[in-house]
């Protein structure tokens, strides 16, 4: 009996498998050719050059508000390439800005290029991250649970957009996800090699983004409150996804936060790692506090350009945040809320809500995610300022798929509670509309706005930044010109990538357009102002470009540069 459930696993499994490795396939496919008609945007800009310039100089001092690890990785391949550089470029400033436009300078000719390549190590990691969460969500949920949550995740719009990106995001969330499911290990069943997963995981999710940290506090509390609810319910023996609990299950979350630490400093190696706390000077009041109360010369076990970061990451204020049509320098709490009603597809919104009715009782196995991924969320909607992109709050996306697998099978070990087939098919028939808003949405993921925010023609009305336009198209505006037969543009567009390494020729649009046709940026058309064209020039007015708010374009070239016709338009000029 035992031989032929075991036979009737088999093709189960290598069903699931080969499901969920064709539609990672088709996923890639699309972030590759994706990616390639994408121009190098804004953060891009400088984390792939900073990152050169770690490797060959050991710069740890530019732009340490962001940790080293994904910068390094992201640039490995142009350690293979001729991309040239300098020290000279690191000596006497710490701005990462500056290095980056002196990379620009230096390798024009093959800059895409060089990005292109870049972007192939993110596109390797949101594979990862597929793999991550279909073994997570098949560990949780059974063989279709993990196809679920697995195929939901690489085929989001969102998730995609970032996978093909040379960014931190997609990095710390596959880490941030890599941390949770090796906790839920720990708390099934503690072990030494989980504890050092554990530890890993957490290491690099901070060597990635320094919002990593947060899992230090996070998934232990998380733990402590599972705990809690189940020495205080009513479950009187360990059921399916119930955890056990001893003091060596204490001992692995101690070690692995004791090897988190390890890891963050092998993370900074070349730099100061056993650092005297005076000997830097910090700006936030927590860490001048701390050196004031720490005596002289202490050296904490901790890098010291990695708190060194932790201080700017605290100390940065003054972002502009734009949120439906409204514009301010202290973020929006409901941000991050809206953000998830509309720029996640509906019918994902319509299965996380649907997963909730699965069955009223939420396992513990399950509110280790799902705390986690709350306590992320309410961070940055209560004590974040940064409104300047969903992409902060990207980890709840997988948490999302993996709630939704629950749809599919309620499995824990060897015991799996039937669900009704109707939620079965729904599941599927989610999954099968998803992709094809994959398919149809390529190659502009980064401008994905859902039906009901007005789809991605009507994204501009809720929110800008890098959610709609982060200077990813002037590939497109290149070939629109050839194709219109257009030899030189009025060019307003906000990123910091010189137009002009993209063979375009253009005036910048500041005050009147000189040329029969101008093009705009949607983040300054729309009234948030950046960078024009990658120049110091930042219009001090939202509204600089407002007068050409009431025109018709051209044409809207992958969502977030408008093209006018001014002459068609106007008879004249604006």
């Amino acid at each position: 009996m035992a031989d032929s459930a075991q036979v009737s696993t088999v093709p189960t499994t290598r069903r699931a498998n080969l499901c969920f490795f064709a539609i990672l396939a088709i996923a890639l496919s699309l972030g590759v050719s994706s990616t390639a008609r994408k121009s190098v945007t804004t953060d891009e800009f400088t984390i792939c050059p900073n990152g050169l310039l770690l490797w060959r100089y050991g710069a740890f001092h530019l732009d340490n508000g962001v940790p080293p690890l994904a910068k390094m990785l992201v640039s490995l391949p142009l350690l293979l390439t001729d991309a040239h550089t300098e020290p000279e470029w690191v000596e006497g400033h710490n701005s990462g800005w500056r290095c980056g436009r002196y990379f620009a300078a230096a390798n024009a000719g093959s800059y895409h290029t060089y990005f292109f390549y870049c972007r192939l190590v993110s596109l390797a990691c949101f594979a990862a991250l597929g793999l991550l969460v279909f073994a997570y969500g098949r560990r949780l949920y059974g063989e279709q649970g993990g196809l679920l949550a697995g195929g939901l995740t690489v085929l989001m719009p969102i998730v995609i957009s970032l996978g093909q990106l040379a960014v931190t995001d997609i990095f710390v969330v596959t880490t941030m996800i890599a941390a949770c499911a090796a906790m839920d290990l720990l708390l099934r069943s503690p072990t030494v090699l989980r504890a050092l997963a554990l530890g890993t995981a957490m290491g690099l999710a901070s060597l990635f983004k320094y919002t990593g940290i947060l899992l230090f506090v996070f998934l232990p509390l998380t733990a402590l409150l599972v705990f809690l609810a189940g020495r205080t319910g009513r479950r009187s023996e360990p059921g399916p996804g119930t955890y056990t609990w001893s003091r060596r299950t204490v001992l692995g979350i101690i070690g692995a936060l004791a090897l988190a630490c390890v890891v963050i400093d092998i993370g900074f190696i070349g730099s100061d790692v056993f650092w005297r706390m005076d000997s830097f000077k910090f700006e936030t009041p927590l860490f001048c506090t701390l050196q004031d109360l720490l005596p002289a010369g202490f050296r904490p076990p901790i890098a010291g350009w990695f708190i060194k970061g932790l201080d700017t990451q605290l100390a940065e204020k003054g972002y502009l945040a734009y949120l439906m049509g409204e514009v301010n320098r202290t973020g929006f709490p409901h941000y991050y809320v809206v953000g998830l009603l509309v720029k996640t597809p509906l019918v994902v919104l319509f299965l996380c809500a649907l997963a909730a009715g699965v069955r009223r009782r939420i396992r513990e196995d399950e509110w280790l995610f799902i705390l986690s991924a709350i306590g992320f969320f309410l961070f940055f909607s209560l004590a974040s300022h940064k409104n300047i992109g969903v992409r902060y709050v990207l980890f709840v996306y997988p948490v999302m798929a993996l709630w939704i697998a629950r749809l599919v099978g309620m499995s824990c070990g060897n015991t799996c509670d039937e669900t009704r087939p109707w939620r079965r098919h729904t599941a599927w028939t989610g999954l099968a509309v998803v992709l094809a808003i994959a398919v149809l949405e390529w190659p502009h993921y980064l401008p994905f706005f859902n039906l009901a925010a007005g789809g991605n023609g009507g994204g501009h009305r809720i929110f800008l930044d890098s959610n709609l336009d982060w200077g990813q198209d002037l590939v497109e505006l290149r070939e629109y010109m050839r194709h219109e037969n257009i030899e030189k543009i009025d060019l307003a567009y906000g990123g910091r990538v010189d137009p002009a390494i993209y063979g375009i020729r253009c005036n910048m649009l500041v005050d009147k357009p000189t040329e029969r046709y101008a093009a705009i940026g949607a983040n300054l058309l729309w009234g948030r102002p950046y960078f024009v064209n990658g120049s110091s020039y930042w219009p001090a007015d939202p509204d600089a470009y407002a007068q050409f708010r009431s025109l018709t374009p051209k044409a809207i070239l992958g969502y977030s540069i408008y093209v006018y016709d001014l002459e068609e338009e106007t008879g004249g000029r604006p």
